[in-house]
């Protein structure tokens, strides 16, 4: 019987414990938790709900751009394509590392059939990181849809018209640039991991 009641004194002592630190952690952290609100309705499909949490913080830390692209998210599910373009616009101009905005605003992009801006988007997304297949096919999918096909070498003339610069050798140029980066990355990671060989003598 002391056991039992020793093991129920430590129970809620843990519990006490926790929600302690739950406490604290809504008073010294309350944006990690209004975000992580955000993200779980985000999650449940309650997009607007998300983005009445989120777009409040992105006024908030106007400076950070995770705030922005998150709620940019939201209203691009909503179907408000212009408004999530603003908002990454807004988000690209604190930082134009994060391969995933250029990605997003390409796509608000696309679905406002402003397909030059959605190719340097894909574009930039692709820049920032090389390895992001899903920003390569967008690429290729706004450029087919652009009526892009690749050129064949019988399809030129001449040397003369081979050498000029037309907007679909720049798209062909990028793609061959971009695979050439990632064969390149590749090798570096391998060269790396291998492992070194042992002298059998």
């Amino acid at each position: 019987m002391n056991k039992l009641k020793r093991a129920q004194k430590i129970v809620l002592i843990c519990i006490a414990v926790i929600l302690l630190l739950l406490c604290a952690e809504l008073l010294l952290r309350p944006r990690a938790i209004k975000n992580s609100l955000a993200t779980l309705l985000y999650g449940w499909e309650k997009y607007r709900s998300a983005s009445k949490i989120w777009e409040p913080l992105a006024e908030k830390h106007a400076t950070d751009a995770i705030p922005k692209g998150n709620a940019a998210k939201a209203r691009y599910r909503q179907g408000d394509y212009d408004g999530s373009d603003q908002l990454l616009d807004e988000a690209l101009k604190e930082s134009k590392k994060y391969a995933q905005l250029h990605y997003d605003q390409g796509n608000a992009q696309y679905r406002k059939d402003d397909l030059d801006r959605a190719l340097e988007s894909y574009k930039a997304a692709m820049l920032a990181d090389p390895d992001d297949q899903d920003a390569k096919s967008n690429y290729e999918l706004v450029l087919n849809r652009k009526g892009y096909k690749k050129p064949k070498k019988e399809d030129y003339d001449n040397e003369e018209e081979q050498e000029q610069e037309t907007p679909q050798n720049d798209y062909d140029n990028t793609l061959n640039a971009l695979d050439e980066q990632e064969a390149l990355d590749r090798q570096r990671q391998n060269h790396q991991t291998q492992i070194p060989r042992q002298r059998w003598w």
